[in-house]
């Protein structure tokens, strides 16, 4: 049985939802799940992800209903989190990247070996 509950909310839960790194990140993230989907590339949602422990991972991009992306947002902490980690493993995404406002990162945390990168410079090839 899985312990995730994946519901469609942008708002709550998300307590830095007030920043503009993650306004952008999200109308970026959306604007990229609708260009793919209208672009007969597949069907993409975006997504919050929390548990019943109120564990969360800030999105989840699903590509044809099934996991393709976990993102992580943070302002400046540029060490990976285990959050993301720990769903990337149970719900098998191939991808998870943290997401930072710190303008030009992009390094791979030696300690989680997430990557780490600036969200801007992470969307730049998206779309």
């Amino acid at each position: 049985m899985r312990e995730i509950a994946l519901t469609w909310s942008l708002c709550s839960g998300v307590c830095f939802l007030r920043q503009r790194a993650l306004i952008d990140w999200i109308r970026l993230a959306s604007t990229a799940c609708e260009f793919w989907t209208d672009t007969a590339q597949g069907v993409f949602e975006l997504r919050y992800v929390r548990n019943k422990d109120q564990r969360e991972v800030d999105f989840l991009v699903l590509r044809n209903k099934e996991p393709w992306y976990l993102f992580e947002c943070k302002s400046q902490e540029t060490k990976g989190g285990t959050d993301l980690l720990r769903y990337q493993s149970l719900i098998c995404a191939p991808h998870a990247v943290q997401l930072v406002h710190v303008k030009g990162f992009d390094r791979v945390d030696k300690t989680s070996g997430v990557r780490v990168v600036d969200y801007a410079r992470f969307f730049s090839g998206w779309v």
